[in-house]
């Protein structure tokens, strides 16, 4: 008797691959631009990642995503918690809270 078992560890890493595999897709659509030339063009996209290493983690490959797109990107790992993160997204000193 052969029965194999999902454990939690094998159902969170297809979850995880999952995540990326569709944060990739999306991150090779085309989209509008919606920057002009008075807007922020020479400034960076801020992606920031709350205090854990799950969040850590997707912020980098957001912020990877980006980069590959050609354009500038700032990562600022460990911000906080989301008391912390929240009003620095409200006063849009962070661009992208993954």
């Amino acid at each position: 008797m052969s029965a194999r078992r999902t454990t939690g560890y094998g159902r969170a890493a297809a979850f995880a691959a999952g995540l990326l595999a569709l944060v990739l897709i999306a991150a090779c659509q085309p989209g509008p631009s919606q920057t002009t030339a008075g807007d922020r063009g020479a400034s960076a996209v801020v992606v920031a990642s709350f205090n854990f290493p799950e969040s850590e983690l997707l912020a980098a490959i957001y912020g990877l995503t980006i980069r590959h797109a050609g354009i500038p990107v700032r990562i600022e790992f460990d911000l906080g918690p989301r008391e912390l993160v929240q009003p620095a997204l409200e006063q849009d000193l962070v661009d992208v809270v993954p």
